[in-house]
């Protein structure tokens, strides 16, 4: 059951729960559901609505912000239904063990909740394959690990994604790479900025005869 409490004629008669969730974004939501699935009866509550609503909005640049800063703390942030997780100018950080220190539940504890995410969200790998593949990632790459790449190559990197700053390192490693900045852009580049994108993609499509129509120069 949804109730619009800004859109309620009459007071709402009070609304029992076994546990209130405050916050309907990605955090949230997942909560709510592993409770239900555990028969707990849950109430959720959040400020936004179904569509994002300029009034709620004004509510984020009235906030303090504290820990990890991070671009779009507020411009990529939505006070809406499901949260900033179905807008792509959001970001999710990974709670450091510092940030955790300040939290009632341990890190430890917490760990089994992010490997049981990954694992249903990828039902063809069980957690140890995760593992795996996470352990992979914090490996740096080896010094020839790029350099056998023979097709044309191109990087587009919003200047405000967080991994810009290796985008320079990453191109210098691949013969021939081809790199465009989009600048102002986060991690979502090509969403937030179609018309740099879609103009620098056809231009190296067209140098390489990749573009219909086009000849290679």
């Amino acid at each position: 059951m949804e109730i619009d409490l800004a859109g309620a004629e009459a007071p709402i008669a009070a609304v029992r729960a076994q546990v209130c969730v405050i916050g309907a974004g990605i955090a949230g939501l997942t909560l709510a559901r592993k409770l239900v699935e555990r028969g707990v009866d849950v109430a959720v509550v959040e400020a936004g609505g179904r569509e994002i609503e300029e009034e709620g909005q004004r509510l984020f640049a009235e906030a303090e912000l504290w820990g990890q800063a991070h671009v779009g703390t507020i411009d990529g942030r939505a006070r809406v239904f499901a949260g900033t997780s179905v807008w792509w100018g959001g970001q999710v950080l990974g709670m450091s063990r510092d940030a955790a220190a300040a939290w009632p539940i341990a890190w430890e504890e917490l760990a089994h909740f992010f490997a049981d995410m990954f694992a249903e969200r990828n039902p063809q790998a069980d957690v140890q394959s995760i593992i795996y593949q996470f352990e992979a990632l914090a490996k740096p790459d080896a010094d020839d690990h790029h350099s056998g790449i023979a097709c044309p190559t191109i990087i587009l990197t919003g200047s405000e994604d967080a991994t810009h700053s290796s985008a320079a390192a990453l191109q210098a490693r691949i013969p021939g790479c081809d790199m465009k900045i989009l600048y102002g852009a986060g991690h979502a580049c090509q969403i937030e900025q179609p018309w740099h994108f879609d103009r620098y993609m056809i231009e190296f499509f067209k140098k390489h005869g990749l573009f219909p129509g086009a000849a290679s120069a």
